[in-house]
């Protein structure tokens, strides 16, 4: 039976329900308002304060340098926040991590490490940079730097002239034979992975860093090692640090099955967005990964989601820590930027990766005299690689799968820090 709403009755519904919109509407409002006022107010006691400082150094100083001081400003602002990744670069610096993201980065394209009898040696040499076009190859011995001899100045003074210099000469030696080369810095493209047999089933995947040419080298480096008959996987992630999530996300989801297997958590607000892998490869392949103490970023985000997700035995010691997601912001007036850590990384089943790093399955400690020259390690001397290899080929069982639920709320130690040819985001 239908029954018949008089006007005076429908006229007091819309009354009631545009006072309740008003009524929220105003607490709203004026919550926004308050939090206005209140940030309005910390910024003039902040700016304050800078004035009178201002104020008294100009009473007192003359010559002062006001680009120098501008930046000192910008720096020591950021210094005071809370967040250890946080950065101010100037216009170069943004423009060269910009250039990194894509996998571009002026330099010579080489890498010393001091080795175990206390030369210094090449430990890496990038393709396509000024140093392999130069002819310079790994396990090259340096003997002297623009002329003056490594034992001089040192490792670290090396690595500073690498860093800073934009021509260089790097006299070595190579089975007996000295030579010297004249090199120069220029931009190239870097090769962030790289892939090998290790034994006729088993192949190897290195991954530097993450960056936007790394999924495609990743898949490149997989498929190959595929047709060569690799049916087990060793990754290693040891020194990857930094990068880009959405570069690191591309290499994991491929991996992965379909579906949640992260989530990211805003600073600002708390939220959380969920990472889903939804077009995938998904590896039916026996792997382990590698990981130390300066694994880093994205680094132990791949390896934590692979772990968690039963598709990879972690294998080496414990990482470093470091869950956080970077965001650039430009400053319009002059190209210089912002890095600010705008959001958290967790695990599947709510772990954080930040303060808290990545266990091992299984723990393989290195000897500090081997870690100080990793890079200068064949597999049969690196006793990790080793142990990753009798993991994959003695079926040593994956961990188990974590599944998805319904519903949700440093450097290397001593002096044998790489060039710093390739900026890293952290």
């Amino acid at each position: 039976m239908n029954k018949k709403v008089s006007i005076g009755v429908t006229l007091a519904l819309i009354i009631i329900s545009i006072a309740l919109t008003v009524s929220i509407t105003t607490v709203v409002a004026m919550r926004q308002f308050n939090s206005i006022v209140s940030d309005v107010g910390k910024r003039q006691v902040m700016f304050g304060y800078i004035t009178d400082i201002d104020k008294l150094v100009r009473e007192h100083l003359q010559n002062i340098d006001e680009e120098k001081l501008r930046t000192s400003l910008a720096k020591g602002y950021i210094a005071g926040l809370d967040d250890p990744y946080a950065a101010y670069l100037s216009a170069d610096e943004y423009a060269a991590e910009l250039s990194a993201q894509e996998g571009k980065v002026t330099g010579f394209g080489v890498e010393l490490l001091r080795s175990n009898t206390g030369e210094i040696v090449v430990s890496g040499v990038q393709k396509n940079s000024p140093a392999a076009a130069a002819g310079l190859q790994k396990y090259d011995v340096i003997t002297a730097v623009d002329s003056t001899p490594i034992a001089e100045i040192g490792l670290t003074e090396a690595l500073k002239r690498l860093a800073n210099n934009k021509k260089i000469i790097l006299t070595y030696t190579r089975e007996g034979e000295s030579k010297a080369l004249d090199i120069s810095a220029s931009l190239y493209t870097t090769v962030s992975v790289e892939g090998m047999m290790l034994s006729d089933t088993t192949g190897y995947i290195r991954i530097r860093s993450f960056n936007s040419l790394t999924f495609e080298q990743f898949k490149s480096a997989y498929a190959a090692l595929e047709s060569q008959g690799a049916v087990h996987f060793i990754y290693d992630v040891r020194g990857a640090s930094g990068g880009s999530l959405e570069a690191a996300r591309s290499v994991v989801e491929y991996l992965l099955p379909r579906g949640v297997y992260a989530y990211s958590i805003s600073h600002k607000d708390g939220g959380e967005t969920p990472l889903k892998a939804e077009d995938t490869f998904e590896t039916d392949k026996n792997s382990a990964t590698l990981v130390n103490s300066q694994t880093s970023g994205m680094g132990e985000f791949f390896a934590g989601v692979l772990q968690e997700r039963g598709k990879t035995t972690v294998v080496g010691t414990k990482t470093a820590g470091n869950g956080m997601v970077q965001e650039y912001y430009p400053i319009t007036s002059d190209g210089s930027a912002l890095r600010l850590s705008v959001a958290s990384l967790n695990l599947l089943n709510g772990g954080a990766i930040d303060k808290v790093g990545v266990t091992p399955d299984q723990v393989v400690d290195m000897p500090a005299e081997q870690l100080n020259y990793l890079e200068l390690l064949t597999a049969a001397e690196d006793p990790q690689i080793q142990a990753a290899l009798k993991s994959v080929e003695n079926g040593q069982p994956l961990p188990p799968a974590t599944t998805a639920p319904e519903t949700t709320t440093a450097t290397a130690p001593s002096e044998a820090a790489p060039t710093g040819d390739a900026a890293q985001e952290e």
